[in-house]
């Protein structure tokens, strides 16, 4: 099964904590992987940044994720640094 990452831009709420006064600040950003399944599979890639949007970038929370893009995910390849030079591991 292959794996999607969704990479977003965090937002962090600076306000009342009822939130009716105040307003987000951009504070970088975040992944999230999740399985890609055929459930997902019969989504393009604005539905799913829709979808995940719906539940994760709404107004009311202390930090909202505003999905930016949906890419395949790839372990990351493991390297050492020795004598000044990268190599593979």
């Amino acid at each position: 099964m292959s794996k999607r990452i969704i990479s977003c831009q965090v937002w962090e709420w600076y306000g009342s904590e009822d939130f009716t006064e105040g307003r987000y600040k951009a504070k970088g950003g975040q992944q999230f992987i999740f399985d890609h399944t055929p459930a997902t599979e019969a989504l393009d890639e604005d539905e799913l940044i829709e979808k995940f949007n719906e539940v994760y970038n709404r107004h009311g929370q202390w930090y909202r994720y505003e999905a930016k893009e949906v890419n395949y995910y790839f372990e990351p390849v493991k390297v050492s640094f020795v004598d000044g030079e990268f190599t593979l591991d």
